[in-house]
């Protein structure tokens, strides 16, 4: 939550409340600066919440300034004025100055929120903002599949910047010259797999898309040409599931097709912009699809590989994955014999479930910070499948040793070099050798050792790319910065 360096709040301290104080408010155009959200609307309801702490405020909505709200919004504010709670009467009107707080919205009495018959000197400047720009207004908007914010990334435009601080969903307005090229980056924080974002015009239309890392631009000549994902719905057993699809503009006839799986709590979209297999397919003219995982009991989104905790989930995404596989063959004109899956974490593991389940549909898996769960590595009868294992030495999720003790939680899974070497059995592989990657980034503190597996059945080569001191990460986009993960993949 932001709070302004004037205002001093109530502190309770071993169950002692100190009254509230504060200093004069920041003038109109600091005050719309420092908050996430400026709304004006009239009091309908005033409960109080579960902690006891909070009255829950419930406003129908009139002008919105700043943010992204429904019609009806709910604010957060103490329950007394010594603890700087503002003391909202129902049925009146105000200008709200709020903030996105860990619990909702928030607002309090050492901000500019006022009955809306005294906020005139607030709504001059508020109505004003719309002739400020002389330029465009494009808008950000925020999400991250994990609910805690961006972990530190940040997105800029230029040199301006902003944040998702908190939460699950944000927006930003940026004024922007669209004649003109603008740089556009985002990152430098953690968990870079939750981050996803999309610019809009002011009609509503996409400008660009992406997630972190992302470097690019937007405006002028980067707008042209702009060759984005597709979204779909795929009916599968009652159940209308989400992916998106990439057809570059060098898409071949016959093309290949590759499948990117999410990790547990990501998304789709995230997966797009973290796993940069779009900019692969481009060079190589093959087709990427970014399915969507379902909603467990928790709200996350997962690969049913047998988790301990999804004991109670009976989706069946082997079933649907290979369906969707069998529609895009059909109606793309995709190449059957050449369709092969790659995800990351929870992906990674469903990618070894369909080597071992749907190999006469996958021809190919590359795992990224994946295992073989116990129930997994125990049922599968798979064909010789060609493998590619990118995992780091010290992931501290999908740990390189497994966890056949369910230590953590996510049930029973093999170490890294078990899950290999059942591919290299499995395989018939005869002979290996280990090669060092060049370590062409040394100040990511990582390099590669390629294990590789050959002289096979089918020439269904196994390879295990040992990240030392790597991490929980996707290669090229965190961690270890040698390799570009999804070009080795390719």
């Amino acid at each position: 939550m932001k709070i302004n360096k004037q205002i001093i709040i109530a502190i309770t301290i071993f169950g002692f409340l100190y009254p509230c104080s504060c200093l004069e408010p920041p003038p109109p155009e600091e005050a719309y600066e420092e908050a996430d959200i400026v709304f004006s609307g009239e009091v309908t309801n005033i409960v109080v919440d579960e902690s006891g702490y909070y009255y829950e405020v419930t406003f129908l909505t009139n002008d919105i300034w700043k943010g992204e709200l429904q019609d009806e919004v709910i604010i957060l504010t103490e329950t007394t004025s010594d603890a700087c709670g503002y003391e909202f009467q129902i049925h009146s009107e105000y200008l709200v100055y709020a903030y996105n707080y860990v619990s909702g919205i928030y607002t309090n009495i050492c901000t500019r929120t006022n009955l809306l018959e005294y906020a005139s000197e607030d709504l001059e400047y508020l109505n004003g903002l719309d002739n400020e720009c002389d330029d465009s207004i494009v808008l950000l908007t925020m999400e991250d599949s994990w609910g805690d914010g961006w972990n530190g990334s940040t997105f800029c435009i230029n040199d301006e910047c902003t944040t998702l601080a908190s939460g699950s969903f944000g927006t930003e307005e940026f004024c922007v010259n669209l004649e003109i090229e603008n740089d556009v980056m985002c990152g430098g924080g953690n968990w870079l797999s939750e981050v996803f974002w999309i610019l809009s015009d002011e009609d509503g239309n996409t400008l660009l898309m992406g997630g972190a890392p992302f470097e690019g631009c937007v405006g002028g000549s980067c707008d042209n040409g702009n060759n984005f994902p597709g979204y779909y719905e795929f009916n599968h057993n009652g159940l209308a599931r989400e992916y998106y699809l990439y057809q570059p503009d060098s898409i071949q006839n016959n093309a290949p097709l590759i499948f990117v799986l999410h990790g547990y709590s990501g998304t789709a979209n995230g997966m797009i912009n973290y796993s940069g297999m779009n900019a692969v397919a481009e060079d190589h003219g093959f087709a990427v699809c970014y399915p969507k995982g379902t909603s467990d009991q928790s709200g996350f989104n997962f690969w049913n590989v047998g988790y301990a905790f999804h004991e109670n989930q009976t989706v069946d995404d082997v079933a649907f994955l290979s369906s969707l596989a069998n529609y895009l063959q059909v109606e793309y004109g995709f190449d059957s014999q050449n369709t092969f899956v790659t995800g990351f974490s929870n992906g990674g593991d469903m990618s070894y479930m369909l080597a071992c389940q749907a190999n006469d549909i996958f021809r190919a898996i590359a795992p990224v910070a994946g295992c073989m769960m116990e129930g997994i590595y125990n049922t599968c009868a798979s064909s010789p499948v060609p493998v590619l294992e990118i995992h780091g030495r010290d992931d501290n999720v999908t740990l390189w040793d497994g966890d056949m003790q369910n230590n953590d939680g996510w049930g029973a899974y093999y170490g890294t070099e078990e899950g290999i070497d059942f591919c290299v059995e499995a395989n018939g592989c005869m002979i290996s050798e280990n090669n060092f990657l060049p370590n062409t980034n040394t100040s990511d503190g990582s390099y590669i050792i390629n294990h590789r597996y050959f002289d096979c059945i089918d020439n269904a080569e196994v390879w295990l790319y040992e990240v030392v001191n790597g991490g929980h990460d996707w290669p090229g986009s965190s961690g270890n910065m040698d390799i570009e993960a999804s070009d080795e993949i390719w």
